[in-house]
């Protein structure tokens, strides 16, 4: 992903130009995007999961819509990935159960079973968006994978919470860096670069 990837970056950089610097204060990673993943039988995800994972998400399975909406209630996701065909409740009445109390998170259908009308249908009548995804059997190292899946959703994390990199850095850091009598304040620099970077928007 765009953002946690320039994070992990600012962070290398950090650790390159302080070797040896006192670091005192604290901080908080920046929490990464979660994904529920509902799917019929849990041990076909397992190399969607490593993917993702790679890719910066932290991704909760469960095995049909019961579990699913056990781990809603007491979770908040950013997206929401569930299979159509399932024990009852099915993937679509699953989505009208769980979204009342996770309106925030993107939906997406990801299944082989797209082709029969009536789900489809059954889909695009929903009160809310909805993201189709045929699976048509790609495998998660895959071109499709990659443009169907990961670039859709790291773009729908993106549109939600912002791509500001000096935001993100100043909401999780809190830290003092001091050697040889100097300090420096890291939050008071982030936010100045972030200060700056908006009033340079502002300006064009």
């Amino acid at each position: 992903m765009k953002c946690s990837g320039l994070f992990d970056s600012f962070w290398k950089f950090l650790a390159q130009v302080t070797g040896g610097v006192r670091i005192t204060g604290k901080y908080n990673m920046m929490k990464k995007p979660s994904i529920l993943w509902v799917v019929n039988q849990i041990e076909h995800l397992n190399e969607y999961v490593r993917v993702m994972e790679s890719h910066g998400f932290h991704v909760s399975t469960a095995q049909g819509a019961e579990q699913a909406l056990y781990l809603a209630q007491k979770n908040k996701f950013d997206i929401i990935i569930t299979d159509l065909l399932m024990p009852p409740p099915d993937g679509i009445d699953f989505l009208r159960e769980v979204h009342p109390f996770q309106k925030q998170a993107a939906i997406y259908i990801f299944s082989s079973y797209l082709y029969i009308n009536r789900y489809r249908d059954a889909a695009n009548n929903l009160p809310f968006p909805v993201n189709l995804i045929d699976k048509a059997g790609f495998s998660a190292e895959s071109d499709e994978f990659e443009n169907l899946i990961l670039k859709p959703i790291s773009m729908d994390i993106e549109n939600k919470t912002g791509c500001s990199i000096w935001k993100r850095i100043s909401d999780a850091v809190d830290i003092k860096l001091g050697w040889a009598g100097f300090s420096i304040d890291l939050k008071k620099l982030v936010n100045r670069n972030r200060d700056a970077n908006k009033t340079n928007s502002a300006d064009r």
